[in-house]
């Protein structure tokens, strides 16, 4: 409560101060009004009246103008003072504000509260989150900083937390960013947050990030169409969208994912059993009259024997023709020598990355 009752001081005496300027500004311009209404010689009185209040006005704007540049100076001389240490936590502590306070706020707003693809954030809606923000920095971290600073830190750093936020959600696929955000997001590409994120992240005004991505989506749409008829006349088809450079951004599941849709591209059934418990297999994918159980192991380092002992008991268990192995990385030399001993089928990310190249033909040259 206490905390409650200090920002809406703070609060009120902004106010306050906004409301004493606008009625100097206001007192200014009937002073010239009547200055020039008057037909006596009381007009110099209007005048130096009139002087005086501009000359306070001008005082208090000024006042103003170099607290805040004073602030500014010691916000950086604060950020600067602090060990490399404490800034790496500052920073993820600022990170998580903007994430998880800011952004939501940003994403509900109208395109017109976003400033055509701009940041507008009025900072009031969170006096109460900034004051316990600082408060906990003190308690748990032994940053005490002040209020202003915060806020000003804040206003520095948003821009490249959220830029960074949004291109991490974005997998690079066809090195055309526009492309990119359309295929990652959809129609969602076109909510007025995404555009202001986009819009920050290319350096390029609301109105035209728009007018580009309803091109680049027309060309995805063209692209896809295409696919899909190679596809009805019996050409191999791969998406473009299916490269090496798209998996290594993957987790675990949604490597399975991918594998998935992409087996669905060349016309196999599929069927995912970590829906239902894998028994050692991820999927199971019936091609060409062969029912193949396959694991999954999306890895930095390389997989070892225990993925192929898994296959194997997965072969016997869905009672399937072959096994196999699918990373994006590669085998150990004992995985390797169980998989030949054992018929397990083992594709590496060499191998992967010519299914993804060649597409159909070249996965079935593996089973056949």
């Amino acid at each position: 409560m206490e905390i409650l009752r200090n920002v809406k001081l703070k609060l009120f005496f902004k106010v306050i101060l906004k409301i004493t300027l606008f009625i100097l500004l206001v007192i200014n311009g009937l002073i010239i009004i009547l200055g020039l209404l008057s037909l006596n010689k009381s007009v110099s009185f209007y005048i130096a009246t009139f002087i005086g209040l501009k000359y306070l006005y001008s005082k208090i704007k000024g006042s103003i103008k170099e607290q805040k540049e004073g602030q500014k100076n010691n916000q950086d001389l604060f950020i600067d003072s602090m060990s490399e240490e404490k800034r790496n936590i500052f920073d993820e502590y600022i990170k998580r504000f903007i994430l998880i306070k800011i952004k939501p706020f940003l994403q509900q707003q109208s395109e017109a509260h976003l400033n055509k693809g701009k940041l507008n954030i009025n900072y009031d809606n969170f006096y109460l989150d900034l004051e316990r923000l600082r408060i906990l920095l003190k308690t748990e971290e032994n940053i005490d900083i002040e209020e202003k600073q915060l806020k000003q830190y804040l206003e520095t750093s948003i821009k490249n937390v959220l830029v960074q936020d949004f291109k991490e959600g974005i997998h690079k696929i066809s090195g055309d960013v526009f492309k990119d955000v359309i295929y990652n997001l959809g129609k969602n590409a076109f909510l007025p947050y995404n555009i202001m994120c986009l819009s920050m992240y290319v350096g390029k005004d609301a109105k035209e990030v728009k007018k580009i991505l309803h091109s680049a989506r027309l060309e995805v749409e063209k692209e896809k169409e295409l696919e899909k008829f190679k596809k009805e006349i019996g050409l191999p088809v791969t998406s473009k969208y299916f490269t090496m450079d798209y998996v290594d951004t993957l987790s675990g599941y949604d490597f399975e994912e991918f594998l998935e849709n992409l087996f669905k591209e060349f016309g196999f059934v599929v069927i995912h059993t970590s829906f239902s418990g894998d028994q050692g297999a991820d999927l199971i994918v019936e091609a060409k009259n062969k029912k193949i159980a396959i694991q999954a192991k999306n890895y930095l380092g390389s997989v070892g024997n225990s993925a192929v002992q898994e296959v194997i008991a997965a072969r016997d268990y869905y009672k399937c023709d072959l096994g196999m192995v699918i990373t994006n990385s590669y085998f150990t030399n004992s995985a390797i020598s169980l998989a030949e001993k054992t018929n397990v089928i083992l594709v590496d990310r060499d191998k992967l990355k010519e299914i993804l190249e060649n597409g159909k033909m070249a996965f079935l040259s593996l089973i056949y």
